[in-house]
């Protein structure tokens, strides 16, 4: 395990997105973004990305230098095209296009395609909610990560297909929920290996189609479970609905075993709450809500109530007075491709 600071990490991802023919704006702007997902705890999306991102660099998978473009459609709809672009940098533009629509139109939505690697779709939502909106995002994969067998299934058909959600707060964090419609995502299958850790049961399937809590029966060809265990149908459901909102209604093309579809795809709502109700009303039917859910008597086993969000949180604030816990083999990978960029860190 290595522990550092989040300044120090932030510029350690910076310095390898720079060799990795970033602009100086992008290179901060998503060395930010993978930072940060690693302060809040989803380790899934953060620096153990850089050795995946180099690939599909060097592959020509995904090009550093892309410019994202958009085109209007009405008011209140647009889609943004990535040409190619990391899904980060990418949906960034994207929130601001919803956002400065929505200013207007009171609610837009953007479809996103020709993209690489989303990230964490909370900070899209997040973003959202500080131009006190309500902000929805939507993402599928492509077809080179099947990797989510449908309710009653066992073959890979569809991506981990995540969804975020965020709702502003006065003077308080907003509510953020970010979520994959498996029961595990598969970045943290990823970090879970790293760790050497079993997951959780009702995560995995292996190559045969049997329940497994290894990670190397997952990457031995096995399958992410919708989440929701004897009722995973539910998570089957949400992960449908996010395919055709992200794959069929951006543009993208959705997963299908009959048409490859080359890049991730994205949709995001932003709503604005003014043209809805007046804000201060909002924020205190809000308040309201979320003091009646923090007042719940809390269940054996539990010390309090946690909203969307906040056990994220709480370990950022942890972590930045301790220090950022990273895998012992995350950071070997990327010590080793530091290397191999002349970088020494």
């Amino acid at each position: 395990m290595q522990i550092i600071e989040f300044a120090n990490l932030q510029n350690i991802i910076t310095n390898i997105l720079l060799k990795l023919d970033f602009s100086s704006k992008d290179a901060s702007s998503l060395a930010e973004h993978l930072a940060t997902a690693n302060l809040l705890g989803h380790h899934s999306h953060g620096i153990i990305r850089l050795p995946i991102y180099y690939q599909r660099i060097k592959e020509s998978i995904a090009d550093p230098r892309a410019k994202t473009t958009h085109e209007d459609i009405s008011p209140s709809i647009a889609f943004v095209d990535g040409n190619r672009a990391f899904g980060q940098l990418a949906s960034i533009y994207a929130a601001n296009l919803a956002i400065e629509k929505a200013k207007t139109a009171g609610l837009a939505a953007v479809g996103i395609n020709n993209i690489d690697h989303t990230g964490r779709l909370g900070a899209y939502v997040q973003q959202i909610a500080d131009a006190n909106m309500l902000g929805m995002y939507f993402c599928n994969g492509h077809s080179g990560i099947r990797m989510q067998a449908p309710y009653g299934g066992k073959d890979s058909i569809l991506s981990a297909n995540p969804f975020a959600l965020a709702a502003p707060r006065k003077n308080l964090p907003a509510i953020v929920l970010d979520m994959a419609t498996t029961a595990i995502a598969h970045g943290k299958v990823m970090s879970a290996k790293n760790r050497d850790e079993n997951v959780p049961e009702d995560c995995l399937l292996d190559k045969d189609g049997n329940p497994t809590c290894n990670p190397l029966d997952y990457f031995d060809g096995g399958s992410l479970l919708p989440f929701g265990g004897k009722q995973a149908y539910k998570g089957f459901g949400l992960a449908l609905f996010v395919e055709i909102f992200a794959g069929i209604l951006s543009r993208a093309r959705m997963l299908s075993t009959k048409r490859r579809q080359d890049k991730n795809g994205g949709f995001i709502l932003a709503i604005n709450i003014e043209n809805f109700l007046p804000l201060e009303m909002y924020f205190e039917e809000i308040d309201a809500l979320c003091n009646d859910l923090k007042a719940s008597q809390v269940r054996q086993g539990f010390t309090e109530v946690l909203l969307p969000g906040e056990r994220s949180n709480k370990i950022a604030a942890k972590q930045k007075e301790q220090g950022i816990e990273i895998a012992q083999q995350t950071w070997d990978d990327i010590v080793s491709l530091a290397k191999k960029l002349d970088i020494n860190i």
